[in-house]
């Protein structure tokens, strides 16, 4: 049986697979993280409202910076290529 198939080429189809799964995948991290914040917090290891009000340096802001950046420029790679066959830039 194969799959069934919504919109005019196979390929989007696959793409909004993609993304449903991202998404959830997405919903399922962000839960861990609201838990492990709720774990660390009630077990005293940090304040409730720590990781809102945390400051980072002016290195630590440029490092994430350039991760964020890196990490758009992997995920958007497909996007950039224009049809030619690429590998994305590696993760730092």
């Amino acid at each position: 049986m194969s799959d069934p198939q919504y919109f005019d080429h196979p390929v989007l189809d696959h793409l909004v697979e993609t993304v449903m799964q991202l998404g959830s995948e997405l919903w399922a991290t962000r839960r861990r993280l609201e838990l492990l914040e709720k774990v660390l917090a009630d077990a005293g290891a940090l304040p409730g409202n720590a990781v809102e009000l945390y400051m980072p340096s002016a290195e630590e802001a440029e490092q994430e910076a350039a991760k964020r950046d890196a990490f758009v420029r992997r995920l958007y790679a497909g996007f950039a290529r224009g049809g030619e066959q690429q590998q994305a830039p590696p993760e730092p």
